[in-house]
């Protein structure tokens, strides 16, 4: 049976005038939440006839994490099947047909490796997808604000990155040579933006991917809440807003058995302290937009009465007169709305070595260098930096979306092409998919 499943993947498509069962199948390194079943296309999908079922594989890449992990912000959705052993996993693979489209939502790396040779071992055609990307690798352009020094600091930091993503990359292509478990390709690539990192343990196979261009996941709610009926007019300067970004309590954390960045007590001092001095000096009272991901109560004990649970992060970024931030994925939408940003560090952050490096990059595509707000001398005098637009179009392209990306929404986009490919394979008129959603 096993043999005959992996045979049959490899065929061209069945001919047949009868409707064959479709389905859409996640494999998850985290956590799945609710949000993530909207996020990632499975309500999409199932409306378009699809059967979804989606498989969290964290036990697999890390035992005993998900527990860690869990809070009440972060729970798995009970349309999720937790997979907590290679053996699970490779039952569900026999089983998967040329009618089955696998987004692959797992890293390539030591712990998951085994995940992707059950992918090669049943030559099961799949996609991966990158579509909340942020400047990891590479800096932005020069500005005075970041000075000589600074800037090639950046430039240093991205060639050592690179030499160290390359040597990586060695590493995973002769391992796969010298013990012949070589990792199959993604069949899709879909992408937002241009600028992504190709080197790594990955980077062969996402060469060799079909690419399919879309936009980014912040993107597509933009363009949501704009067509709501309830959309949100322009900023009104009353308040400025703060990304949280879980630094003290974040289930990344758990993920990577890694302790948090920044201790409670001195997060909750540097802020309470700077959030003061925004609010004297330029007169906006400051709004935290929590982390989806953030523990609610160590949320409140951080902020007290500035925290806003409700409003949801682009609608407050849409209203608001100046967005704080650290390193955010979230800073997707202050650049869509065009709101001028200041971005912010600490002592534990930049000497974090993931941290530091990504806030500084971030801040650099910007023309700017991250305030530290552990050391703010008594006379320095708060402004609103200006907006760019010459910078803020250029991360947009770079991470957001391309001109040249397809309008469509994400998933309707990627289901137009995983059908496409299966007419083509086909080879006839009669192939019949399921209807759009």
């Amino acid at each position: 049976m096993i043999g005959e499943t992996a045979h049959s993947i490899a065929q061209p498509v069945n001919r047949t005038t009868e409707r064959p069962e479709f389905r859409y199948i996640v494999l998850h390194p985290v956590i799945f939440t609710e949000a993530d079943w909207i996020r990632y296309g499975c309500e999409y999908f199932q409306k378009r006839g699809y059967r979804v079922e989606v498989f969290e594989v964290t036990e697999i890449i890390r035992p005993g994490a998900t527990a860690a992990a869990a809070n009440d912000s972060h729970v798995s959705t009970g349309k999720a099947r937790r997979v907590t052993s290679l053996e699970q996993l490779e039952d569900a693979f026999q089983h998967i047909s040329e009618f089955d489209l696998v987004l692959c939502n797992v890293n390539l790396g030591r712990q998951s490796a085994a995940i992707f040779h059950l992918l090669t071992k049943y030559n099961i055609p799949y996609a991966v997808s990158t579509l909340s990307p942020v400047p990891f690798t590479r800096s932005g352009a020069y500005a005075p604000q970041i000075g000589l020094v600074g800037y090639l600091c950046l430039k240093t930091s991205d060639f050592f990155g690179m030499l160290h993503r390359l040597k990586t990359q060695l590493r995973s292509t002769l391992a796969s040579i010298t013990t012949g478990s070589k990792v199959m390709p993604p069949r899709w690539w879909i992408r937002a933006g241009w600028c992504h990192n190709t080197l790594g343990s990955m980077g062969v196979q996402l060469r060799r991917a079909t690419l399919v261009k879309t936009h980014s996941f912040d993107v597509e709610r933009a363009l949501d809440a704009s067509r709501a009926p309830d959309a949100t007019p322009g900023a009104e300067p009353g308040y400025a807003v703060f990304f949280d970004e879980g630094y003290v309590d974040h289930p990344d954390f758990a993920y990577a058995d890694m302790a948090p960045t920044v201790s409670f007590g001195d997060f909750k001092k540097a802020t309470t302290a700077f959030f003061e001095r925004i609010e004297q000096d330029l007169g906006l009272r400051v709004i935290v937009a929590k982390h989806p991901k953030t523990n609610p109560n160590i949320a409140r004990d951080l902020y007290q009465a500035r925290l806003d649970q409700d409003s949801g992060t682009l609608r407050l970024v849409s209203n608001a007169g100046l967005v704080i931030l650290t390193g955010s994925t979230a800073v997707s939408y202050p650049v869509l709305r065009r709101k001028p940003m200041l971005f912010v560090t600490m002592d534990r952050i930049v000497a974090d070595p993931h941290f530091g490096p990504f806030t500084a990059r971030m801040a650099s595509w910007f023309g700017q260098r991250p305030l530290n707000i552990d050391h703010l001398p008594e006379n320095y005098r708060m402004t609103i930096p200006a907006v760019s637009e010459k910078r803020y179009l250029a991360y947009e392209h770079a991470f957001l979306r391309e001109p040249d990306a397809e309008p469509g929404p994400i998933w309707e986009t990627v289901a137009r092409h995983f059908e496409a490919d299966l007419r083509l394979r086909a080879g006839s008129h009669q192939f019949n998919p399921p209807g759009p959603a």
